[in-house]
């Protein structure tokens, strides 16, 4: 700015002799730049005319709002940040009163002087200084800007100090809580011991001391299908002095029709058990063995072991029956499988289409003798199952032949109350005349008329 305004007080040396091309290039640049400041000073008079903020004449886009100290954006955030805030604010308004004082300085000299290379290098001069002043404006807004950041981020590295340390000591509370039972889970992995993961809150910790009870699963079959669960456990403790647990004994469907009951045994009483027999209801001499189940991977299809631990193909998209694809176990085909295929087929039924459902006979029980049914079930002494139960089954056949008559099967048509004759000669004329109007395949001749039968007769 002293050098500047020292030009001012100069007195300009005289320009040097210009040629015809550099004086005209001169002319048309001062031409445009009083065109430029003409055009500048009309923008002027109109914002101030309207109201608005007034501008500083000069290049476009450089006016700039004057800084006010009683902005809000500007007031100090604290106590000792005020006389710190005063103090630059007034060499701020200093500053710019010195650079507005030297502008108008400027301005009187440009007017007063008729060289056009002199008013060119003031103008240059303006332009120069109303471009430092917005460039250190920006710099004092950018300043501010950048000690508010500077603030935050110190207030978020307390509030970040805050928290952890808050967390270090929750942690700190945590693992002492944790750390007695981190060496009782220790201890048991040292003395081979198995661990087991829980559930949050659990409760009921005396049944899981129960469920991991050493036992072997026992069971006995051929079980009546009529039997129930209460029943059997109560055969069980009677004869056996042996109490069996609800959530250790369950019954399941056997494929012959009877039922097979699976019980937990102590293992210092499985080899007392399989030498006993116990009688369960009608039947008698059930023998107590080990239970024959195994797992069933459903990836492979393989027996022995589950899909978590199964290292073999992946065999989901098969039948668990037949073992073919695009079909699943309810909608099995009765197709046999190739002999590579790993399935559970079994003999392919008879095609041939029986006239009954059920095979076995019928009687009429409006007419039944309870004398004569009691007389017919008579047999002699057990031997086996199977004989036993085909010696019963004819025994009760015989019962009931003897206390009542068998049902004739009349056919697979039954009589209805509508039907009458003249529908029954309707019906044979139509067939009659269907197969007269039908084209004959051996020739194309009509038949006589003389021998055709009238529909009435």
């Amino acid at each position: 700015m002293i050098s500047a305004y020292y030009a001012c007080k100069a007195e300009p040396e005289r320009p040097q002799r210009l040629g015809r091309r550099e004086r005209h290039c001169a002319e048309d640049f001062t031409k445009k730049e009083d065109e430029e400041d003409d055009r500048i000073g009309l923008r002027h008079r109109r914002r101030t005319d309207r109201g608005a903020v007034p501008e500083e004449p000069g290049r476009r886009g450089h006016g700039r709002r004057e800084r006010r100290p009683d902005d809000e954006s500007d007031a100090p955030t604290t106590k000792h940040d005020a006389p710190k805030e005063k103090v630059k604010r007034a060499t701020e308004t200093n500053e710019e009163s010195d650079s507005e004082a030297l502008i108008e300085k400027i301005q009187a000299k440009v007017s007063e002087t008729k060289d056009k290379d002199v008013r060119r290098f003031l103008k240059l001069l303006i332009r120069h200084e109303r471009d430092s002043a917005a460039l250190k404006a920006r710099f004092a807004a950018m300043e501010i800007t950048m000690m508010e950041k500077e603030k935050s981020i110190e207030r978020l590295i307390t509030a970040m100090a805050n928290i952890t340390k808050k967390c270090d000591d929750l942690s700190e509370r945590f693992f002492e809580q944790l750390r007695p039972h981190v060496e009782g889970l220790r201890t048991a992995i040292r003395s081979t011991g198995v661990v087991i993961e829980l559930k949050m809150g659990t409760e009921n910790l005396e049944a899981l001391n129960k469920a991991l009870s050493n036992a072997e699963e026992m069971c006995c079959t051929g079980v009546e299908a009529f039997y129930t669960a209460e029943e059997f456990c109560i055969d069980v403790e009677q004869q056996l002095n042996f109490t069996l647990e609800p959530s250790r004994f369950r019954m399941r469907q056997s494929r012959d029709g009877r039922q097979v009951a699976a019980f937990h045994v102590p293992l210092h009483r499985v080899e007392e058990l399989l030498s006993k027999k116990i009688i369960v209801g009608w039947t008698a001499n059930i023998a107590i063995q080990r239970s024959s189940w195994k797992p069933r991977c459903r990836k492979c299809l393989e027996i022995g072991h589950i899909e978590a631990t199964c290292k073999g193909p992946d065999r989901k998209d098969r039948c668990l029956r037949c073992g073919m694809f695009r079909h699943m176990d309810g909608r099995q085909s009765t197709l046999r499988p190739s002999g590579g295929c790993v399935t559970n087929h079994r003999q392919r039924a008879s095609q041939q289409q029986q006239r009954n459902i059920c095979q076995w006979p019928r009687w009429n029980t409006k007419t039944f003798s309870r004398e004569a049914f009691v007389e017919g079930l008579w047999w002699n002494g057990f031997s086996s199952e199977e004989h036993d139960a085909r010696k019963m089954a004819k025994a009760l056949t015989n019962a009931c032949d003897l206390a009542m008559p068998r049902i004739r099967n009349t056919g697979r048509r039954r009589q209805v109350y509508w039907w009458t004759e003249a529908i029954a000669n309707l019906r044979r004329d139509c067939g009659y005349i269907r197969r007269r109007l039908k084209p004959s395949s051996d020739s194309e001749e009509e038949p006589p008329e003389e021998n055709s039968r009238s529909p009435g007769n």
